[in-house]
């Protein structure tokens, strides 16, 4: 049986990668966008569930595997700039270039402060730290498997 923390976590996974579709709902509603909103929701929504899915299932693959020490540890962070990068290369390509066919979400974004896009630079970082972190987790997982002479 699973522990109530351990759901509440995933809950909290499935909601923190819903963040940003979250935040482009309001936007969209602000600025009175919702058929750009229609344009991302549901592919949008499906994509971050299928994210926080993922990071659920690997997470605990690895808790269960090694417990809640360095390789979690290890595992959580490649996790996590993986999907950093991830989505501000899709917010980069994706709705930014829907956004600016729009005054009134441009607008709404300026007055809150925000930044839509970034340089590709930054979510280029994103990958490859977690393609370092991905390969030292691997290594760290041959260098440890028991040897069985097959």
């Amino acid at each position: 049986m699973i522990e109530k923390g351990r759901v509440g976590g995933y809950l909290g996974a499935l909601i923190g990668c819903t963040g940003w579709m979250i935040g482009f709902t309001v936007v969209c509603l602000v600025s009175g966008n919702l058929d750009v909103w229609a344009r991302f929701a549901f592919l949008g929504f499906a994509l971050s569930i299928a994210m926080g899915g993922l990071f659920i299932v690997t997470s605990e693959l690895t808790l269960r595997a090694f417990g809640p020490g360095g390789m979690f540890q290890l595992v959580l962070w490649a996790e996590l700039t993986f999907f950093m990068g991830t989505l501000l290369l899709l917010l980069n390509h994706w709705i930014a270039p829907a956004l600016e066919t729009s005054p009134a979400m441009l607008d709404t974004l300026r007055g809150m402060g925000s930044v839509y896009k970034t340089s590709d630079f930054l979510p280029g970082m994103f990958l490859a730290a977690s393609v370092v972190l991905t390969a030292v987790a691997a290594w760290r997982l041959i260098r440890t498997a028991p040897r069985t002479g097959v």
